[in-house]
């Protein structure tokens, strides 16, 4: 069995379990960030909500590197932010990871242990692999290692709208919104450049693709779990490709 990185494409996996958390009342979207470490006090700097963090609009840039020994909730925290919430799309990793640490904080269980029993067991994903920071939380916006099988049931997931094999695992409303509630993303720029791919919106850890009723988990290199609503299909991908937006224009040439 071969587990693939899924890079950017684990943020889905960690709005998820805020969205489950949310249904369980461990958390709200619109609580801020900040009330989740008090043992910061005012070297918190941080006005942002659970929701702006999930869409990537705190106003927040990553302010220090992931190989950092420091602690990285603090360091996050305390940085100055470089707009106001909901002013910008600023794409963020350890936005994600602040979730992760939100979900361990509100459920006393790591964002994976914390999956295990509510998503990853019923549906077949065993023994999930997720990076760790240096105290120990999963890394949230990156570090989940699956196999393209399991990946391809992400997919699944958010097509039937958080429900599988007739069980529900995540509110219906949730992953709608996670679909739905967008922000502007025209202005961002991928390292390879401008991208239709990239400037229709961004939902709760999920890309709008470029055509109507479509999403995607998303990964550098290609790590792709594609939602077609309206076909009513998932095109799942993991790859290593230094030009990986050439991966999406040929899944799109594939559906004409």
């Amino acid at each position: 069995m071969v587990l693939d990185h899924l890079y950017s494409a684990s943020k889905t996996y960690t709005a998820l379990a805020v969205g489950i958390a949310q249904t369980e009342g461990l958390l709200s979207l619109n609580d801020p960030i900040a009330k989740f470490f008090p043992e910061f006090g005012d070297m918190a700097v941080d006005t942002s909500t659970i929701r702006d963090t999930l869409q990537m609009v705190s106003g927040k840039k990553e302010s220090f590197p992931r190989t950092s020994r420091l602690n990285w909730a603090l360091e996050y925290l305390k940085s100055q932010p470089v707009c106001a919430p909901r002013e910008k799309f600023i794409y963020n990793a350890m936005s994600s990871y602040i979730l992760s640490c939100i979900v361990e904080k509100v459920s006393g269980a790591t964002l994976r242990n914390y999956l295990i029993p509510r998503l990853f067991t019923p549906m077949g994903i065993d023994n999930p692999q997720w990076d760790v920071s240096p105290q120990g939380q999963n890394s949230g916006g990156w570090g989940l290692h699956l196999t393209l099988d399991d990946f391809a049931k992400l997919g699944q997931l958010l097509l039937h709208y958080g429900e599988w094999g007739g069980r529900r695992l995540v509110d219906s409303d949730f992953v709608k919104a996670m679909a739905t509630d967008l922000v502007d993303t025209k202005d961002f720029r991928t390292p390879l450049g401008p991208s239709v791919d990239y400037n229709n919106g961004y939902g709760y850890q999920v890309w709008r693709c470029r055509t109507e009723n479509t999403i995607r988990a998303d990964g550098v290199y290609g790590q792709f779990c594609i939602v077609f609503y309206d076909y009513d299909i998932v095109v799942t991908i993991l790859s290593h490709c230094e030009t990986f937006l050439d991966i999406l224009d040929a899944v799109y040439e594939c559906l004409q």
